[in-house]
């Protein structure tokens, strides 16, 4: 898996790293939305992101907000982010694959923090709740006319 970078401005490691904060997988355009409401909640946020996927316009990293480059499935990664001492952990990546990978590991390493998974596969989220003992919220967008 790849190495963790740290974003420049990203000297609040400190303070996420201390606890309370949300570790958000994933920076695409569902990440970017997810990650704006958090910001907007005030809650402490450190992301893990592809270096290829942070590339197209990074929000301003701040006290709230680390950046860890690399692939969140990287168990050693997810400790860098804190998980152990997270609020939670939001799996937002455009990849059921990826999405489940990172919440098998979260749940390993920290099984009192709360995992959300972003699934796109409906079918896949009966079984995976199921074997992870957690229970399934579904959310449907709202389309909107144009």
């Amino acid at each position: 898996m790849n190495a963790m970078t740290k974003e420049p401005g990203a000297a609040s490691q400190a303070t996420t790293m201390d606890g309370g904060h949300v570790v958000l997988c994933g920076l695409g355009r569902v990440g970017r939305g997810i990650l704006d409401v958090l910001r907007r909640l005030g809650e402490r946020v450190t992301v893990i992101t592809l270096p290829s996927a942070a590339e197209a316009g990074d929000p301003a990293p701040n006290e709230e907000l680390n950046i860890l480059r690399g692939d969140a499935r990287d168990e050693g990664l997810l400790a860098r982010a804190g998980l152990a001492r997270a609020k939670a952990l939001i799996a937002a990546t455009d990849s059921d694959l990826v999405n489940v990978t990172i919440a098998l590991h979260a749940r390993q390493a920290a099984p009192a923090v709360p995992v959300v998974v972003r699934l796109f596969d409906q079918e896949l989220s009966g079984p995976l709740c199921a074997a992870l003992g957690i229970r399934p919220r579904r959310w449907a967008p709202r389309l909107r006319s144009q």
